[in-house]
């Protein structure tokens, strides 16, 4: 029996990289086991991604599984460093992956922001009218209604009760 080389699935995902989300990383790990990309097999711990409890598993780090990690982790680390068509400069310039392909991609790319931003309407901006400004009138109003009635200095009951007159 020979010793094959393992390494947990928790420990893969603490040693990702920058700006490459766990969440999507353990979401093509899964895939990837389900097609049979690579091998794992499940163990008795577990570790959590933000709030989500996950499963460990021991995966055998292999030829194979170093390719699929690095396509992964490259491909994710593109995903969050852009959203839609994007190649990295290595893949282009060794031929990896076709140019005028990928121009066509992201020109019908490009052409497809430009119709969505001009297909939108916006509707017109009603205009509110503004609140009246304080002018002299205003202010001769404002200065009346802050002067004290006549009779509320001296202590004048209520209008609705009888007054006796003997104050």
């Amino acid at each position: 029996m020979t010793k094959q080389a393992l390494q947990a699935v928790s420990a893969l995902i603490d040693a990702l990289p920058e700006g490459v989300a766990a969440v999507r990383f353990y979401r093509e790990y899964q895939a990837a086991l389900r097609t049979g990309e690579i091998v794992a097999v499940p163990v008795a711990d577990s570790f959590t991604i933000g709030c989500r409890k996950c499963k460990d598993d021991l995966v055998r780090t292999d030829l194979s599984f170093d390719r699929w990690y690095d396509k992964t982790v490259r491909s994710l680390a593109l995903h969050r460093a852009r959203q839609g068509v994007v190649a990295h400069a290595d893949d282009v310039t060794s031929g990896a992956v076709d140019f005028d392909r990928v121009a066509a991609q992201y020109r019908e790319q490009l052409q497809a922001r430009v119709a969505a931003r001009t297909a939108v309407k916006r509707p017109k901006v009603r205009q509110t009218r503004s609140k009246p400004k304080l002018g002299d009138a205003g202010a001769e109003n404002m200065a009346a209604q802050s002067q004290p009635r006549q009779g509320s200095e001296r202590g004048a009951g209520h209008p609705t009760t009888p007054s006796t007159g003997e104050d």
